[in-house]
């Protein structure tokens, strides 16, 4: 590799990575501030803010790359101008042609790494800051799979047969507990998510009476629970 190569190599790679850096800082810093709101909530404590913030931050690079590399070359060349590299260049030889198409070729293969890196670590950071952020507020997911999953909530727990649509599921059953004692069962064929509400069709539900028997209760009105998960269709 020639002087003049490594030069505008190391130029373009140190600017790149300090606009990343400078971008990467300021989607990392909104997140914060925007997840102030759940402090307190189970276990989520300041100290839980700042590592799902820092899980995420394969993310906020994948998310400014292009931008950051962008500004990196535009800062990279004015430096070079400024610093009277150019005219050296073109008094050794070297025309601007020449020194364009070195310009191209490194943005090019900076460019290219990174976006690898950067897709292979942003799926690993979207699900891993994800359920760290459910463990620490009480929400767990024990499947995330399209069909057959589980939701577990305060003392209830959630099971949805399959997700239709990403709104409307097709088969649910809820199991309340108390103490870990089992005290209630609720069937239904259809329960619709809105938002973080869930809107429960007409269905069986048992209830355990003071015999310690369970009594059988048909067609209960439709009913509507809030349940703090966010279910959507990336998670189911």
């Amino acid at each position: 590799m020639k002087i003049t190569t490594k030069y505008i190599l190391r130029s373009i790679v140190f600017n790149s990575f300090l606009m990343l850096f400078v971008l990467s800082s300021l989607f990392a810093l909104f997140d914060l501030i925007a997840e102030f709101k759940n402090i307190g909530t189970h276990n989520y404590s300041f100290l839980s803010v700042l590592i799902f913030v820092a899980l995420k931050i394969p993310i906020y690079i994948n998310s400014t790359l292009v931008l950051a590399i962008s500004m990196g070359v535009i800062v990279a060349l004015g430096s070079l101008v400024d610093s009277k590299f150019t005219i050296i260049l073109q008094s050794s030889g070297v025309t601007k042609k020449d020194l364009t198409k070195q310009v191209i070729f490194i943005t090019f293969f900076i460019s290219l790494i990174l976006t690898i890196l950067g897709e292979l670590s942003a799926n690993f950071s979207e699900v891993s800051s994800k359920n760290y952020k459910n463990s620490q507020l009480g929400r767990f997911i024990s499947s995330k799979q399209v069909s057959n999953f589980w939701v577990i909530e305060g003392s209830s727990i959630y099971h949805f047969d399959k997700n239709l649509d990403g709104r409307t599921i097709q088969g649910f059953t809820k199991y309340d507990f108390d103490n870990k004692d089992l005290v209630s069962i609720h069937s239904s064929d259809k329960a619709i998510v809105d938002q973080n509400k869930l809107l429960i069709a007409p269905g069986e539900k048992l209830t355990l009476g003071q015999d310690g028997k369970f009594r059988t209760f048909e067609k209960q009105p439709s009913e509507s629970e809030q349940i703090n998960y966010f279910l959507d269709s990336d998670v189911i």
